[in-house]
């Protein structure tokens, strides 16, 4: 008889810890008022090569479009896909990776100011999950910049 009662005893303190945890968490030590926002000092030199970098290769970034359908209309039955890539040149190549494309019939790609362009398969490499494409406009703006 004992044992049951230190069982029992035992349980309740736990499940009376475990309940009283939580609403100490909740209620006692949730803030009345949001934390003050401190101003924040200049940014380091790392910080602001980074945010250069960001801000260089940005609009080069595009939005890649695919369909699994040859007419490309509006996606049906979950038969397109998106995903990112970027313009390697200004000719026009676009790279993205090979699980974003998989066996998509159409492909077109976002640009940064809003236009889409068809894209052409140019190459692709499953093994390394990449893949280029070329949007047949020699004047694509906005290479991304490798190299010094």
């Amino acid at each position: 008889m004992t044992f049951w009662r230190i069982t029992t005893g035992g349980a309740l303190i736990l499940c009376g810890l475990l309940i009283g945890e939580r609403c100490y968490r909740d209620y006692l030590l949730a803030a009345d008022q949001p934390r003050a926002i401190a101003a924040r000092g200049d940014l380091g030199a790392d910080e602001r090569r980074t945010t250069d970098l960001f801000a260089a290769a940005a609009p080069s970034v595009v939005s890649i479009q695919t369909w699994s359908t040859s007419e490309g209309s509006a996606r049906q039955d979950g038969e397109g896909g998106s995903g990112s890539g970027f313009i390697w040149d200004r000719a026009g190549h676009v790279v993205t990776n090979h699980h974003v494309v998989g066996d998509a019939r159409r492909v077109a790609a976002v640009l940064d100011d809003g236009r889409t362009l068809e894209a052409r398969l140019v190459g692709s490499a499953p093994w390394a999950d990449l893949v280029i494409f070329w949007s047949g406009r020699p004047s694509t703006p906005s290479a991304i910049r490798s190299g010094s």
